[in-house]
């Protein structure tokens, strides 16, 4: 299940397509049972939680607060909350030359892979490294491309009952 909290206005059609790309990269990892919380939020509150949790006075495109560790004897329900500033992710997604909505599926991707275990080298721009296919990244690119594809599944679907 996927709770899904807006803290800020959202474009039309982007909860829908986030929670499907989502879930495809929850099905990707085995966890599709199981709970995460996604909060779309702006620079100013994302900016106040890196700061709380890290140390860190500045604006990010996406956090993740893993409830567990793969090292738990177990998985439990809720796996954590990725919060994802729609602000920065407007701005990548300019920088990439693609959409708010795919910008936004990788972030959750990205976001959902940590939750899962996952952690990479720190990575200068864009914050994802998408010319470095070293396995530290490899998993990244894996949940991106399975959301990526969530996301071509339902313009097919949708364009075949227009």
């Amino acid at each position: 299940m996927i709770e899904l909290i807006a803290q800020t206005r959202t474009p039309t059609g982007l909860r829908l397509a986030l929670r499907k790309a989502l879930k495809a990269v929850m099905q990707h990892y085995g966890a599709a049972q199981h709970q995460v919380t996604l909060v779309l939020t702006n620079d100013l509150e994302i900016r106040a939680l890196k700061l709380e949790h890290f140390g860190i006075d500045e604006a990010t495109d996406v956090l993740s607060f893993p409830a567990w560790t793969p090292q738990d004897p177990f998985m439990p329900e809720h796996l954590g909350d990725i919060i994802i500033s729609l602000e920065t992710a407007q701005i990548q997604a300019t920088a990439r030359k693609h959409s708010l909505t795919q910008e936004v599926a990788l972030l959750a991707s990205h976001g959902f892979t940590h939750l899962m275990g996952f952690e990479h080298p720190h990575a200068e721009g864009l914050g994802f490294e998408e010319t470095d296919h070293s396995p530290q990244w490899q998993v990244f690119h894996d949940a991106a491309r399975v959301a990526y594809k969530a996301l071509e599944l339902r313009k097919s679907s949708s364009s075949a009952v227009d």
